[in-house]
């Protein structure tokens, strides 16, 4: 995955996790499994770029 898509990854999984989890107002179970799913996958995309920073490139994103 290339840094680019990383860090639009990560601004729009949680905005769009928040979405979903207010549609899903009546399944707490769900609810809470859609949280975790979310935080597991923003940790992995995260953790993704953590080689790219350390090897001292900095990543950004021009999405306009």
């Amino acid at each position: 995955m290339s840094p680019e898509l990383a860090i639009t990854l990560t601004i729009l999984l949680p905005a769009s996790a928040t979405v979903l989890l207010a549609l899903l107002d009546k399944w707490p179970n769900l609810r809470e499994a859609v949280s975790l799913i979310t935080a597991g996958a923003l940790f992995f995309i995260v953790f993704g770029l953590l080689e790219t920073v350390l090897d001292g490139a900095r990543p950004t994103a021009h999405w306009f």
